[in-house]
């Protein structure tokens, strides 16, 4: 069944693209790259925007086929699985980021303290609530909300302007490219975005402007990525890794009369629904994945989603220290970047492997897809 058409896959894109990169992750880039993060940014925004167009291939040749499909034709039901289960792991280990990610926005700029249970329980009731209703309602809800998206960006990067200083950019480059590559690898965790993209192939309206507006909304993201993050290291330059929240210290760097204080207030209402969106975003991917792992009816995948997740929380959920050595960690690191390089490559594989079933069997093709 077509599940979402063209502008609302793009519109979800584009919120995946954003997701791990405007909050703790610009100080962290800081840590590892130094004042060249900027660059770095760049070069993984870009890197990670080319897989897009496999993906996007794959979704316009099968257009009647999901990814769990193409893999069993293609390449097994062994390897169909293995490859939902790396990315319902993948997709995990970012859920559980963003929502700590969260709980350190809201209560930076709205609560001074605030329990782990009664941020948890009310945001578990709403991401269960909104794997219930599926990829089609979240793709709706998007589509109409999306104009805060927009106005987040636009209140968080022109309140502090006036802040900003070119000398605070300036070299574009101060360490060698050895440097900068060598840190990439401890931050190659924030990007694997277009992997959105595979749980909806087979699920999306097929048009002539497929391609191209998925394509503008995914360089409109990565634009915008790349806009913050000159601000960013404009407005803090040397300072930017002692930035804890970038999404909202950004307004609160400039000092400015009351009146631009409750225009930030728009900015802070504005993200959270944005993070909100985000997370629904991202345990819906978890709970498609589960489910093409383990066949089971949606209450059940999501309330085992729900579950799992308030017991990981429980355990981890204040240490976001460990959590950030976890990702940065040498082994993880090698691990993401060896999948966020292979997923490309089976999915072309895969593709190349039906396209010559469908050309030399076409009957038995026929068989094996029903």
């Amino acid at each position: 069944m077509k599940e979402v058409t063209s502008s609302q896959l793009g519109k979800m894109l584009f919120l995946s693209i954003i997701s791990m990169k405007l909050t703790i992750i610009p100080a962290l880039v800081t840590k590892y790259c130094g004042t060249d993060g900027k660059i770095g940014i760049m070069i993984l925004t870009m890197l990670d925007f080319l897989t897009m167009l496999i993906y996007v291939n794959c979704m316009e040749k099968y257009p009647n086929m999901t990814m769990g499909e193409i893999l069993k034709v293609g390449l097994g039901k062994v390897a169909h699985i293995l490859f939902f289960t790396i990315l319902f792991l993948f997709f995990g280990i970012k859920c559980v980021f963003i929502v700590k990610q969260a709980h350190i926005y809201l209560v930076d700029n709205l609560v001074e303290e605030m329990h782990w249970l009664a941020f948890t329980i009310p945001l578990l009731l709403f991401l269960f609530y909104v794997m219930i209703k599926g990829r089609r309602v979240l793709a709706r809800t998007i589509e109409f909300l999306f104009f805060m998206v927009l106005i987040s960006f636009a209140f968080t990067l022109l309140i502090p302007i006036m802040k900003w200083k070119v000398t605070n950019i300036l070299p574009l480059m101060e360490n060698d490219w050895g440097s900068l590559l060598k840190g990439l690898f401890f931050v190659n965790f924030i990007i694997g975005d277009y992997f959105l993209l595979l749980v909806f192939v087979g699920r999306v309206k097929i048009d002539a402007s497929l391609k191209r507006t998925l394509i503008g909304y995914a360089l409109s993201a990565v634009v915008l990525v790349w806009v913050f993050y000159f601000v960013f290291y404009g407005v803090f330059g040397k300072i930017a890794i002692n930035q804890g929240l970038a999404i909202s210290d950004l307004p609160l760097s400039a000092v400015y009369p009351s009146t631009i204080g409750r225009l930030d207030w728009v900015s802070v209402i504005c993200w959270v629904f944005v993070i909100l969106m985000i997370m629904a975003i991202m345990f819906v991917l978890v709970k498609s994945c589960f489910e093409e792992v383990i066949p089971c009816n949606k209450y059940w995948s999501s309330l085992i989603i729900v579950g799992v997740l308030f017991v990981v929380m429980a355990i981890l959920y204040f240490d976001l220290e460990a959590f950030i050595q976890l990702i940065t960690s040498t082994w993880f690191c090698a691990i993401c970047l060896a999948v966020q390089t292979l997923m490309p490559f089976v999915v072309w594989l895969a593709s190349v492997r039906v396209n010559r079933k469908m050309m030399e069997k076409p009957v038995r093709f026929q068989k094996e897809q029903s």
